[in-house]
């Protein structure tokens, strides 16, 4: 990641001519999250510095003020059932007398949405789209010395729908202001590419634009170098030129790596290319981007290669936010969920349907996920954004608009502001190793959503058609094009016949096939030179052996690795249910089945087909539980996911058979049995030894709550977080999964708590109470450091249970 200089609240002190003569690097950090002052509503003049905000809530950032509502079904559905509003951010700061000849940005990663923004009053600028990531020149209206400059934030997410799933409100992820000297790199001003690449020598370029903003023409000398992970100087080279005053000059630099470590899913290697900028002899700017040396290839018929070596992209979709902590997530969440991607087998990422937080790409780089980073839901005409459920007055067609969908969203922004927004999205990403393409939207092409398609029986005329989508298609490659040539440009499509026909389909480097899979083979016989991806997938296995037997097919994203909020069906129904974990990281059974699929040591997972289950959802509604009381005698349908030879399943220790997996049905292996108390064990064999084993226990009545916590020990920085599973259990110590106890949780001491929920649906209590009803025995809560060294002692209570407790320290 991109480090950069940045203004500390302790200004130290430089001694200053034109510009100082001592230079300090200063690295990028959260300074700028602390302290700002909020109001949840519209009020008049609070741009105005005088305004007096002494009785505004005081708090840090990110910050996201839709979470923090109660549910209600007159809300939309789209986002989840949670309100929206107005809301103003205000923030006091000062800058010493010496600091007069620097030039500061203020950077946002995002703001939802439609933000306006001011320096001491003087308006600096609006951006509508809430997930892209924009700055401003602060310079010339700051107040130097005793006289305070204030920064005030107006955010508008007052639409009732405008968007398919939820966004969160607010200021939601972080802000940096950089304090940088007249002559310096440009924010998001260096691109490093890789380039001729082998065992032995790997050549590395960078562009770096640097900018020259004092009153003279300047010879500014760039030294550029490789660092590697060890911190060992591997290459460097420098150039020097007159940049005028004013002006800006990009710099061309080469470098030769010897021996390289490649950047790979397996070992994700990072190397620094550092840019350090003299005016003669005097450092004035020290930047710092993370690179990672790797080639990528997509053969048309060979599918995905990633230095030379053939990969089968193993991806899942993900959406902005994380269940009770709305979209205001902090870092170590995102690398939770990471984690559970990986032991689940996942490889790759898609960042549906909007560009991420800056932190989970450098989370992807360190952890080696391939990512494709998209951009746009939507273009220059609305979506369906639901308000009383997913397709709830579908049949009303036209009549239904603003009462079951609305169509407001970033359509109205696409014409101005597309280009800007897509290009600084670019430049922002474009160094991060694990950014393999640029997706540019997402089921632009939907049948009758927005564009009508008039290959289909039920088509909407009153629909604009469909032909401009491959002239806006054409428009948003170039842009691209514009900033970074090295990467492939693609589009889940979700109508490939409509698409090929307009032409659409035919621009993308890549063509995304969402949920199409009957399409692989015949679009790959009459376009043999297109390359194709699963841009979104179905967790079938037929989805999955349509990537696994058609090696021109890249890979394939499910949809989703995760429950997110909104997108949702009637109320209660809050959030989206296909992810493969829900809402508070807890897994699924389809989480092991997809284990089962994409990884290869041992394991097995053994679940219980609901009787009530009269569809046999197997592969969503299974449960992991042995407790089906009103059942006993009765067949139950239990269902074992392995990538093992054979698995034993045993009641109470008797045998019932073994089966095999190559006799399986869709890679599961089924059984009939009859419902006795006590244990249910599954053994996984590999050339006739057991190798893996799990074993459900009927649990007796719950007794007591326990509390397990992912990390003992957090950072005492305001920022790092513990994730504490509330556990119901019975005098045995097992979960109790048909418990639905109100717990209430204490947090005492050095932490907060920022999010309580259980995962389930339909349950409307409020994620920031310290109350929360457990699901199938158990919630999660996240705990966050207040900043202060110290214990956390969290408590959880609840009537006729033993409490809890737990202590984590605060380092």
């Amino acid at each position: 990641m991109k480090k950069r200089m940045i203004f500390l609240a302790a200004m130290f002190f430089l001694i200053s001519q034109s510009y100082p003569q001592n230079f300090e690097k200063l690295e990028r950090c959260n300074a700028f999250d602390k302290n700002w002052r909020f109001h949840l509503g519209d009020i008049k003049g609070a741009e105005n510095p005088a305004f007096d905000d002494s009785n505004w809530r005081v708090l840090n950032l990110p910050h996201d003020y839709s979470i923090e509502g109660d549910f209600d079904s007159t809300y939309a559905s789209a986002t989840g059932y949670l309100p929206g509003g107005i809301g103003w951010y205000r923030k006091e700061f000062r800058l010493s007398p010496d600091d007069k000849n620097y030039n500061y940005y203020l950077q946002f990663d995002g703001v939802y949405e439609r933000s306006e923004v001011w320096l001491n009053g003087r308006f600096l600028g609006r951006r509508p789209y809430g997930f892209i990531s924009f700055y401003y020149d602060l310079t010339p209206y700051l107040n130097f010395g005793d006289k305070n400059n204030v920064i005030a934030v107006r955010v508008d997410n007052s639409d009732v729908a405008d968007s398919r799933w939820y966004t969160g409100s607010g200021i939601f992820r972080h802000v940096w202001l950089y304090k940088k000297n007249r002559i310096h790199v440009a924010n998001w001003g260096a691109f490093v590419t890789s380039h001729f690449v082998n065992k032995k020598r790997a050549n590395v370029r960078a562009v770096t634009e640097v900018e020259n903003n004092m009153n003279d023409d300047k010879l500014v000398k760039l030294q550029s170098i490789i660092i590697d992970s060890e911190g060992n100087v591997v290459g460097q080279t420098e150039s020097e030129i007159i940049i005028p005053a004013g002006a800006k000059h990009e710099y061309e630099a080469s470098i030769n790596i010897k021996d390289p470590r490649l950047w790979s899913i397996d070992e994700p290697y990072i190397y620094r290319w550092v840019n350090k900028v003299y005016d003669g002899k005097l450092l004035v700017d020290n930047d710092t981007v993370n690179f990672g040396v790797r080639t990528i290839r997509i053969d048309a018929n060979e599918g995905f290669f990633l230095n030379d070596k053939p990969v089968t992209i193993k991806g899942v979709c993900l959406h902005n936010d994380a269940g009770p902590l709305g979209s205001a997530v902090p870092v170590r969440e995102w690398e939770s969920r990471l984690e559970l991607m990986k032991e689940m087998g996942a490889n790759a990422i898609r960042t549906s349907h909007n560009p991420p937080p800056p932190e989970l790409l450098d989370l992807c780089d360190r952890m080696g996920f391939l990512v494709m980073d998209e951009a746009f839901d939507e273009w220059k005409i609305g979506k369906k954004k639901w308000i009383k459920g997913w397709n709830v007055g579908q049949e009303a067609g036209a009549s239904g608009l603003n009462k079951y969908y609305s169509q407001n969203g970033y359509s109205d922004y696409f014409e101005e502001w597309a280009k800007r927004d897509l290009q600084h999205f670019v430049k922002r990403d474009r160094n991060h190793p694990s950014v393999i393409m640029w997706s540019i939207g997402n089921e632009i092409d939907y049948p009758n959503d927005p564009y009508t398609d008039p290959t289909r029986d039920n088509y909407e005329p009153w629909r604009p058609p469909a032909f401009e989508l491959a002239e806006i298609a054409k428009r948003l490659y170039d842009y691209i094009k514009e900033i970074d040539t090295t990467r492939p440009v693609t589009a889940a499509l979700a109508n490939i016949p409509l698409s090929n026909e307009i032409g659409y389909a035919q621009i993308l480097d890549v063509v995304g096939y969402n949920y199409q899979e009957q399409y692989y083979k015949r679009y790959h016989a009459r376009f043999p030179e297109r390359k194709i991806i699963g841009s979104e997938n179905g967790d079938s296995y037929s989805a999955w052996l349509a990537v696994k037997n058609n090696p021109f097919v890249s890979g394939q994203f499910l949809w989703t690795g995760i429950d997110y909020l909104g997108e949702a069906g009637k109320f209660p129904s809050r959030s989206n249910t296909s992810g493969l974990i829900d809402l508070c990281d807890f897994k699924k059974p389809g989480f092991y089945y997809r284990k089962s699929l994409w990884t290869d040591d041992p394991m097995v997972f053994v679940s219980v087909t609901p009787p009530y289950d009269t569809l046999n959802r197997f592969r969503f509604n299974t449960v992991e539980s042995w407790n089906w009381d009103n059942y006993k005698e009765k067949e139950l349908q239990v269902v074992a996911f392995t990538n093992c030879d054979s698995v034993q399943l045993l009641v109470n220790n008797r045998k019932v058979s073994a089966k095999k997996l190559s006799d399986a049905e869709d890679a599961m292996i089924f059984w009939k049995v009859k419902y006795e108390p006590g244990e249910l064990t599954a053994l996984a064999y590999r050339n006739g030894d057991v190798v893996a084993k799990h074993i459900i226990k009927t649990a007796s009545e719950p007794e007591s709550i326990i509390l397990k916590s992912d990390r003992s020990s957090i950072k005492a920085d305001g920022k790092d977080i513990a994730r504490i599973e509330i556990i119901v259990v019975d005098k045995n110590g097992n979960r109790v999964p048909y418990a639905d106890n109100k717990v209430e949780i204490e947090v005492e001491g050095e932490g907060i708590n920022i999010g309580f929920g259980n995962g389930d649906n339909k349950n409307l209590e409020s994620f920031k109470s310290d109350t929360h009803t457990v699901y199938r025995g158990r919630a999660r809560l996240f705990v966050q450091s207040n900043g202060n060294k110290g214990k956390i002692i969290v408590r959880a209570k609840s009537k006729n249970l033993k409490p809890g407790e737990i202590i984590i320290n605060a380092n």
